[in-house]
């Protein structure tokens, strides 16, 4: 499997981000440049999901980042309830992370492109990062939500062959799979 992630994925990455939240009712999501420096800590506490997915054509992991403002802004939780717990938080970047990968599958099905999800896990601390994963293989996409900062930690490897060029065929809905446990 190739490690150089294509720019069209990216692409995909993203708009699987920004569908996400339009779904979820929140329509001033976008991505952002490199913005490391302009928002140099999320807010604290920082809740963290990740989700690995794999297939013969395509394996990886996305790692969601973000702060409570974004899950309390974003949270079908905050129609019933003005104040959030812990346990709110948790799930619900949980949730995100595992339709933010649902919807990647479903864009890059249309290239023929399969793959499974494994179970998020949801991680909440004060400093967290991404360890073991740099350079070609490891993106870094940062968002605005709401006025707050997201960010995905995003790495793949593609089978042989696999193209994210041209067209790509219609798919309401992606295949099924096996489900996977850790």
């Amino acid at each position: 499997m190739s490690a150089k992630l294509p720019p069209k994925l990216l692409k995909l990455v993203t708009d699987a981000v920004c569908d996400f939240f339009a779904a979820a009712g929140v329509s001033n999501t976008k991505p952002v440049a490199d913005a490391s420096k302009r928002w140099a800590a999320m807010p604290q506490p920082t809740y963290s999901s990740s989700l690995g997915f794999t297939g013969m054509q395509m394996r990886g992991a996305m790692l969601l980042f973000c702060g409570t403002p974004v899950l309390s802004a974003t949270s079908p939780q905050r129609a019933f309830s003005p104040t959030l717990s812990d346990a709110d938080h948790a799930d619900w970047v949980g949730e995100m992370a595992n339709q933010i990968v649902g919807n990647l599958k479903r864009l890059v099905a249309g290239y023929q492109v399969e793959f499974q999800l494994s179970t998020p896990t949801v991680v909440r601390g004060t400093e967290l990062q991404i360890a073991g994963k740099k350079g070609d293989d490891l993106a870094v996409l940062w968002f605005e939500v709401d006025g707050q900062p997201m960010t995905l930690h995003f790495f793949a490897e593609l089978g042989e062959g696999v193209s994210f060029e041209g067209e790509p065929a219609k798919v309401d809905q992606a295949s099924g799979g096996d489900a996977m446990l850790f």
